[in-house]
């Protein structure tokens, strides 16, 4: 109210109102998450307790193919970041020649190419999302296969070699057949078990295992026999922690960066292409697939490619700081510029979430909670409602 009264000619939507509103709450929460992720770090040591379980199992081949098309994705994300803008098309060429004033006969036949040209780019754009969705169909059923392939084969295996281990100790050592109870399912065993089973991937040796305290940590050197079971609930509390902790300061960098960028060209960037078409008042069909590839294809699409598969598979080999830097710097870059730059603290804490919890479903409620902020605010903030 006092907004619109000191700017009377400026209109402000109710939606408009409820954005900024849930911006500031968004600000509010994230910076009051970042100070009690503080606190507990200096006291624990640690933001998030690490889940004593295994990762998927990730077969060689399926990491290697995995880096190779992000890299590819990557250098063509940043071709058409850095590569000539595409300008629109001049539609008052086609109604007549240069410096002929326009009749109201003119004006009148040129409504319905104007019109024409806008059913065809929403057309294009329909095709261009449809053709997203099923490119992430089809990477999401094909690593998600080899994933799930793996990790029933390293179980079974795991399984098999745990029973007949305790059925030799048994016949030697009766006190043994105790000690394995605890050892007879997957979830069980030390990771560096689980890790070696990965065909193509070195046994890390134990020395090289990283503390519980470290914010890398794969694995403790001594087993445990109560791993931490899985629970919905939990893995939703701590998405919602890294959701937080993670929004103020991507939202801060994108701020700076847009800044600085349009004090440099003089030009303000583009934001993500499915935002930018969401501002340009597409019709209620085609902000529904805009917000679901977004809030749900991305996320299951992404989180499996970058953190289940390149930097679970990395993490097999070894080497969990490279992998956590190769993963986080890859996911960023493969949004195109400035949301790269914008989108590494997101990404390094996806990573991060992953490494300690080791749940795919934690690191996709992230990444959905984050979209879904990015889409609430982006339709608020419309200044008409979008055509029926």
């Amino acid at each position: 109210m006092p907004l619109a009264q000191a700017a009377p000619d400026v209109q402000i939507t109710t939606g408009q109102v409820l954005a900024a509103s849930l911006a500031m709450f968004m600000f509010a929460s994230s910076l009051t998450m970042l100070i009690r992720w503080s606190q507990r770090y200096f006291k624990q040591g640690q933001t998030l307790p690490l889940a004593r379980r295994p990762f998927l199992t990730v077969p060689a081949t399926v990491t290697w193919f995995t880096a190779m098309l992000s890299l590819v994705w990557v250098a063509a994300q940043l071709a058409v970041s850095f590569g000539p803008a595409e300008k629109p098309a001049d539609v008052s060429t086609e109604t007549g020649s240069e410096g002929e004033t326009p009749t109201a006969d003119s004006q009148s036949e040129s409504t319905p190419v104007t019109t024409k040209n806008q059913d065809e780019q929403l057309r294009d754009a329909r095709s261009n999302i449809f053709a997203i969705i099923q490119m992430n169909a089809i990477l999401t059923i094909g690593l998600g296969t080899s994933v799930l392939i793996a990790t029933l084969r390293s179980r079974s295996r795991i399984t098999t070699q745990t029973s007949a281990l305790c059925n030799e100790e048994q016949s030697t050592d009766p006190t043994f057949a105790t000690e394995a109870i605890g050892y007879s399912s997957l979830t069980d065993l030390p990771l560096s078990s689980v890790h070696s089973d990965a065909p193509g991937f070195p046994q890390p040796a134990t020395a090289a295992i990283q503390s519980v305290e470290t914010p890398y940590a794969i694995d403790d050197s001594s087993p445990t026999t109560n791993p931490e079971p899985f629970s919905f609930r939990n893995e939703f509390a701590y998405a919602v922690e890294v959701f937080l902790a993670a929004w103020l300061p991507t939202m801060l960098l994108r701020f700076l960066l847009v800044e600085l960028i349009s004090q440099v060209t003089g030009e303000v960037p583009e934001s993500n292409p499915l935002l930018e078409l969401l501002r340009s008042g597409p019709g209620q069909e085609l902000m529904l697939l805009i917000a679901v590839t977004a809030v749900v294809v991305a996320p299951i699409a992404e989180e499996l490619q970058f953190r289940v598969v390149l930097l679970g598979g990395l993490l097999q080999a070894g080497r969990p700081q490279i992998a956590w830097l190769f993963s986080s710097v890859l996911f960023a870059m493969a949004h195109g510029f400035p949301d790269s730059l914008a989108l590494l603290p997101l990404s390094f804490l996806l990573g991060y979430a992953y490494m300690r919890r080791r749940s795919y479903v934690a690191v996709m409620l992230v990444h959905f909670l984050f979209n879904l902020s990015n889409i609430a605010l982006a339709m608020l903030s419309l200044p008409q409602p979008p055509i029926s």
